[in-house]
């Protein structure tokens, strides 16, 4: 499946922080960590954001709004295409959250890459998150910020709208689909095997968006104890290689 290692990089989750306040004590403050996980999927970008208590110490957390987070998306030349907090409104009283030692809460917001102009092109972008705490405990704090680098894949012109349910082995997927022939492929892996090869799935003549539902189902012993389940939409060009990859996340374990 070295075809679709391309698509796999919006699953990679590397939970490390590009800021701390370091060991918690008098001097230094809380031991605080705050990071964003950017995971770009085919048609939206889902940021998850991490706040984490390393200290031994339970903190309180204030914020002077309701709004606990900024997120930004920059382009390489620096110029904004996203801010969350755009056309949100937030009520102006001091907001409190807590954390007990080693304890984390986690927020996920999601983008459509969607900019002033239409659809953002195919390329790196830069994620910013700011936490916007300024007190924690009796300590004066600065805004903890967190930046990394995302992919943003090309638009799929052959499938859109595309959603999985199901555990356990057995799934149901659905979706729109505007292929160039009479016909699509999948396949399922889970990142070290291929849980289900190459399936051909024919369809209707013509050039409008058509509904497809698929039903997959994959025995109990044969799933990974850890990873994820994967589903791979595609066609084959005239040559035959895979063109229009659309990664579908069935299940992770």
């Amino acid at each position: 499946m070295k075809k679709f290692s391309f698509f796999l990089v919006f699953l990679v989750l590397v939970s490390i922080p590009l800021w701390t306040m370091g060991a918690e004590s008098a001097d230094n403050g809380p031991d605080l960590h705050f990071f964003v996980e950017p995971i770009a999927g085919p048609e939206k970008v889902t940021f998850e954001l991490v706040l984490r208590n390393g200290g031994s110490t339970p903190l309180a957390l204030e914020f002077p709004s309701a709004q606990l987070y900024e997120i930004q998306v920059k382009d390489r030349s620096g110029k904004e295409l996203y801010r969350y907090s755009s056309g949100k409104a937030f009520a102006q009283a001091l907001q409190t959250v807590r954390l007990a030692p080693g304890e984390a809460i986690s927020w996920k917001e999601t983008w459509d890459y969607q900019g002033e102009t239409g659809r953002i092109p195919e390329g790196e972008y830069k994620v910013i998150a700011e936490l916007k705490a300024n007190k924690a405990n009796s300590w004066q704090i600065k805004p903890l910020v967190d930046e990394k680098e995302t992919f943003v894949p090309g638009e799929n012109l052959v499938f859109r709208q595309v959603k999985a349910s199901g555990k356990k082995g057995i799934y149901k997927v659905e979706g729109k689909v505007r292929p160039g022939t009479r016909h699509f492929f999948y396949t399922v892996e889970d990142g070290h095997h291929e849980q289900i090869g190459e399936k051909r799935v024919e369809v209707e003549e013509g050039g409008d968006w058509k509904a497809f539902k698929l039903e997959i189902k994959i025995p109990a012993e044969e799933l990974p104890e850890s990873g994820t389940l994967i589903l791979h939409l595609y066609e084959r060009s005239q040559e035959g290689s895979i063109v229009h990859g659309y990664p579908v996340i069935l299940e992770r374990f």
